[in-house]
């Protein structure tokens, strides 16, 4: 399954960097991954790009965008109840947790996506309140990133104000790839790797965001030029504030 990857954190209405993004899965496990080196093109990765909204203003400059060899990922394993991340700023973490439990409200909306008819549902999770299109065509309860549960492939995914947005390219169902569906997968070649928790990514997350504010602030008085801190949530996807 391929997405196309929406950053909008700093700027909202699905107006930022585009990425490309995949999604493997068998009947036990999933494996997500997107801003990765290898899944972008050179000119994406370094050129510039202008984002414009519906009118024509622009709404940011974007010199490159945030990659890496192995990019930001997930690992879900439903059967052991376990969830495997990486994720990437100005540092690596890569941490595990248990299994979410998404509280879904599934509704009796509609819409085609591609060649499916997709069913909306809506939940709440870490910081955000989310709204996916999943297809009962294809049963598995996975989606991109985090998202889980369902009954039904989702295939499209975005929370209010559209900061992030998941949205379907195409899919080969069942997969011909014979790529394995495995933990997070950088960490197979080190097998006394030691994961760290949720409450040391959410540690982790906080501290970056300190780290920048206390920059700014330094900045501030050496240049009398003021600096907006942006929030915590225009930086990552999931917070607790």
């Amino acid at each position: 399954m391929h997405y196309r990857f929406i950053n909008a954190l700093g700027s909202g209405d699905g107006y930022g960097p585009d990425y490309n993004a995949y999604l493997l899965f068998n009947a036990d496990k999933s494996y997500y991954v997107s801003a990765k080196d290898s899944l972008e093109t050179e000119a994406s990765l370094y050129g510039q790009k202008i984002i414009k909204d519906k009118e024509g203003s622009v709404v940011a400059v974007v010199n490159g965008i945030k990659s890496s060899k192995v990019g930001d990922q997930v690992a879900i394993d439903r059967q052991n109840k376990q969830m495997f991340s990486s994720y990437s700023f100005k540092g690596d973490m890569i941490y595990w947790e248990e299994t979410n439990h998404l509280d879904w409200n599934i509704t009796a909306e509609t819409k085609k996506i591609g060649s499916f008819i997709a069913n909306k549902a809506t939940t709440n999770y870490h910081g955000r309140d989310y709204t996916v299109w999943f297809v009962p065509e294809i049963p598995v309860p996975y989606g991109p990133w985090k998202f889980n549960g369902l009954p039904g492939l989702i295939v499209e995914a975005y929370d209010k104000g559209k900061y992030v947005w998941w949205v379907f390219k195409d899919i080969s169902y069942p997969s011909e790839t014979r790529e394995k569906v495995h933990k997070v997968q950088f960490l197979q070649e080190d097998k006394d790797q030691v994961y760290s928790s949720f409450k040391e990514y959410l540690s982790f997350i906080n501290e970056a965001y300190q780290r920048l504010t206390e920059k700014n602030l330094i900045i501030e008085k050496e240049t009398g030029v003021t600096i907006l801190s942006p929030k915590i949530n225009q930086i990552f996807i999931e917070y607790k504030e």
